[in-house]
């Protein structure tokens, strides 16, 4: 059993955070590509409005993130869905698994 005062236990002052789940770090270079999203300097417009240029942009954006996820994660990049939440992901595993158990 592991005492929590073991001398081989790492002893500190400043608190260890274990909530990593909810409130990963987001690495610098996501966060410099999504600043320029964010802060309108890459453009700033409606993915889904690709009736003009700026919203084409925008989607051009989003798909080729969409194409470097998925190379990471060697697959297609039409498995990729991103999602605005982790309640709006379950939601769609829990609607796609009942359409799975009915097909």
């Amino acid at each position: 059993m592991l005492n929590v005062h073991d001398a081989a236990m790492p002893r500190t002052d400043s608190p260890i955070y274990l909530d990593s789940a909810a409130t990963t770090r987001v690495a610098p270079e996501v966060c410099a590509a999504m600043l320029a999203q964010l802060d309108g300097t890459a453009g700033f417009a409606n993915p889904c409005s690709g009736q003009h240029e700026p919203g084409l942009r925008a989607a051009d954006t989003v798909e080729r993130a969409r194409a470097d996820v998925a190379a990471e994660l060697h697959c297609a990049a039409a498995e990729i869905i991103f999602t605005g939440s982790a309640t709006e992901s379950i939601n769609l595993r829990i609607v796609c698994r009942r359409a799975v158990r009915r097909a």
